[in-house]
């Protein structure tokens, strides 16, 4: 026992020495120029994350592409190249040298969306690659005025400083799917779901946010920000509400990812970068896993992604609906899940924090809308056994790797926290932090129990179609009225006729029938005719 106690505790003397190791690594490329890689504890745990959620996923691909009549050959050297342009993006320690992380990116994420083929996918990719080459142009502007300014990739001229960010602002507000540029992120759902796995949690639309964390100094000492914290929660409740209204699977999941990228940019704003990257690490995992237990969906529900249409029987996959269950509860910040640790922390910050009450009301207000899409996906396909398309069978190959990913997002929570304990928090009132938690509960009683009624009421025109509806019963009801009543009054004027021919008969026309006595004799007979129908 004690020798392995002695194990333990040097593995985690070793592990504490890589995360904290500070430290650059030089390599000349030409003269006067030299590419530079910097470690420090950020860098270290993004690449761990990075590499850990890659490896799952090529081994998830693996099942999932093999499913198909035809396999390109390029998607795993592909596949590779954009995992690869991310780490340098990562471990860069200038603006101007990653750009080469930067632009990997933008070039191997089009690739990997036109991998159908289709009229879709290349209107999808074209789209995205507009969209992405006009930030890519703006940062490529960003790097020149740095360089340009000092001659010297690893320093920045202050003089030049405030046009940079700018430039590197709107490169950003491209690469992160921000307002007007949201529409790429769904559109690039056209790509495999690995693919989207690896853009949605790590890689491509994070890539601006981990500069900006990294530079977020310069940026908030240089430049007025409120523009872009007002167009950031502008972009958080957009994409909150779009993914409460859409019906589209994965473009609730896309809108998802967008409206968490805005709160760990808001955090980021607020001067929390440490929180904003815990966040962003948890928010990794959770998404990969997600993408992997929907892709699994899709995969053996013959390709149909409306959630009203899917169906999975708990009984009869109980270890796919406990995933993705717990995947649900770690994006709505639930108790103990990963994604509790860093959200609960975001939301005490800005309860705490100086901010205008108009936003922190949106912001609360995304987060309850989370918490209501999210349980509406599980009241949908959980909970609903008349859906067109039900699952049939399942890998297990692709659920092993799914277990790995839950693994990693049920421990990394309490990892991270005690990895970065420097983190400032409040402290905060009881009935403040059941606040908070009522928030998240409320959201999750209303997309699991209401739903179906909030739904019902909108989808109906809130209830004129079935007023319309009553007044076509009515109608048919008076109209059967009418009906019966003209019976009636023809069975009346043939009766009325058989007497008036019986008593001209019995009178051997000898009566002669003057128009008063007639008149008479006419009333008399419909007064008893009343009577009898009362």
């Amino acid at each position: 026992m004690d020798l392995v106690h002695q194990n333990w505790a040097s593995w985690n003397q070793m592990t504490m020495y890589f995360l904290n190791m500070d430290c650059s690594i030089e390599y000349e490329l030409m003269e006067n120029f030299c590419y530079m890689f910097h470690f420090d504890l950020m860098t270290n745990l993004y690449v761990m994350t990075v590499m850990l959620i890659s490896s799952a996923i090529f081994m998830y691909s693996k099942e999932y592409i093999m499913k198909e009549e035809k396999i390109n050959t390029w998607f795993y050297p592909c596949l590779s190249f954009f995992v690869l342009s991310m780490l340098i993006l990562i471990m860069s320690s200038s603006l101007v040298t990653s750009l080469i992380g930067w632009e990997g990116l933008g070039i191997t994420s089009i690739i990997l969306i036109l991998h159908y083929f289709s009229k879709k996918a290349m209107e999808s990719a074209f789209y995205t690659y507009f969209i992405t080459r006009l930030g890519d142009s703006f940062f490529l502007i960003a790097s020149a005025y740095w360089l340009c300014s000092t001659l010297n990739v690893e320093f920045i001229n202050l003089s030049s400083a405030p046009k940079l960010v700018i430039f590197f602002l709107i490169a950003l507000m491209t690469k992160s799917a921000m307002l007007p540029f949201s529409e790429w992120l769904p559109k690039a759902m056209m790509a495999p779901t690995p693919i989207s796995s690896l853009v949605h949690s790590s890689t491509l639309i994070t890539a601006g946010i981990l500069l900006m964390m990294r530079y977020n100094s310069v940026i908030s000492s240089l430049t007025n920000t409120k523009w872009f914290l007002i167009i950031a929660v502008t972009t958080l409740f957009m994409s909150s509400v779009s993914a409460f209204m859409a019906t589209d699977l994965k473009k609730i999941i896309a809108m998802s990812t967008l409206s968490q990228m805005m709160m760990i940019i808001i955090t980021v704003l607020a001067g929390n970068s440490k929180l904003a990257f815990i966040h962003l690490t948890m928010h990794a995992f959770t998404k990969a896993m997600l993408f992997m237990i929907i892709g699994s969906i899709l995969h053996y529900s013959q390709s149909e992604q409306d959630i009203r249409k899917i169906f999975i029987n708990m009984k009869t996959y109980p270890l796919l609906s406990i995933m993705l269950n717990s995947a649900i509860m770690s994006l709505c910040g639930m108790f103990f899940f990963s994604g509790f640790y860093s959200k609960d922390m975001i939301m005490e910050m800005f309860m705490y924090k100086k901010t205008i009450f108009f936003m922190f009301i949106l912001i609360n207000t995304s987060v309850c809308l989370t918490a209501i899409y999210s349980f509406r996906i599980l009241s949908l396909i959980n909970l609903i056994p008349n859906n067109t398309w039900i699952m049939k069978s399942t890998n297990m190959k692709m659920l092993q790797t799914i277990m790995i990913m839950l693994f990693y997002t049920t421990i990394f929570g309490t990892f991270f926290i005690w990895i970065l304990p420097l983190i400032p928090f409040n402290l905060m009132t009881k009935s403040d932090k059941i606040f908070l938690q009522i928030i998240i509960l409320s959201g999750m009683i209303t997309g699991w129990y209401w739903f179906y009624k909030i739904y019902f009421f909108l989808s109906s025109s809130w209830y004129i179609m079935f007023i319309g509806k009553m007044a076509s019963e009515t109608l048919k009801i008076l109209t059967s009225l009418t009906q019966v009543i003209s019976s009636m009054l023809q069975f009346y004027n043939s009766m009325m006729w058989s007497i008036l021919k019986k008593w001209a008969t019995l009178s051997h026309q000898n009566i002669l029938f003057n128009s008063k006595n007639t008149l008479k004799a006419l009333m008399l007979i419909s007064m008893i005719f009343l009577l009898m129908i009362l």
